[in-house]
């Protein structure tokens, strides 16, 4: 889980970083790549963190339902109508 948000931060970090050294070095050919490749990692880095938060949303309604006394109570229930 922890990689789940790490990953997202350091793109979230890395896109403007490389954006900023490709407008400060506008006369190299690589300056534009950097542009490109920083939008592409801040692109990225939005994406993955909306995902990354959905999933831990959903985990934690998923572990809130299943609690061990639901659990128990759920067997009981369904054994007496069984019976």
């Amino acid at each position: 889980m922890l990689t789940q948000i790490a990953i997202p931060v350091f793109l979230l970090v890395l896109g403007p970083y490389l954006v900023y050294q490709g407008t400060k070095d506008k006369i190299e050919p690589g300056a534009t790549l950097g542009i490109l490749f920083g939008a592409m990692c801040v692109t990225f880095g939005v994406l993955a963190l909306i995902r990354a938060v959905k999933s831990v949303m959903w985990r934690r309604e998923m572990i809130r339902y299943l609690t061990p006394d639901q659990e128990a109570n759920r067997g009981d229930s369904l054994g007496q109508h069984l019976e």
